[in-house]
């Protein structure tokens, strides 16, 4: 549906795993989009280290931490709800040429960018889960990407 969405409603696509990272962690190799640390002025998280002690606890409005912004000045890439992207999972090292990225394959897709109800180490622009395409729940969105993938 995600991807339906996307591209009937958007013109868009859903974004590679390799593109959400990109957009994610920048240039320069940080843990998180806007560096280093968290805190709950950055990102809708569970904030660590105690336990269910949410930031929120539950979902927030998209553009609700400034100071949160990733390098290319996107919103949300850590926190708040996981993404999908159009990457089936694979073992690393990633490789656009084993399959991963075929749209009609079928398999688990890659989800990230962590959660509300997720604590602070799955928030990280390189923390990655993954998720069957017809299940769904209240801590996984999207985001659409626009131009052609690599």
């Amino acid at each position: 549906m995600a991807r339906t969405f996307c591209e009937e409603w958007r013109g868009a696509r859903l974004p590679s795993e390799a593109e959400w990272e990109k957009a994610a962690r920048g240039t320069d190799g940080r843990a998180y989009p806007w560096g280093e640390g968290i805190s709950c002025d950055q990102a809708n998280y569970d904030g660590d280290p105690d336990p269910f002690n949410f930031c929120v606890g539950d979902t927030s409005e998209v553009g609700s931490y400034e100071s949160g912004k990733s390098h290319y000045g996107l919103y949300d890439m850590a926190g708040n709800v996981f993404e999908w992207t159009s990457s089936l999972n694979k073992p690393y090292p990633y490789d656009a040429t084993d399959g991963r990225e075929d749209l009609a394959g079928n398999g688990s897709r890659v989800i990230r960018g962590g959660a509300w109800s997720e604590g602070a180490n799955d928030q990280t622009v390189f923390y990655l889960s993954w998720i069957g395409p017809n299940l769904s729940e209240s801590a996984i969105g999207f985001r659409c990407a626009k131009g052609t993938s690599p």
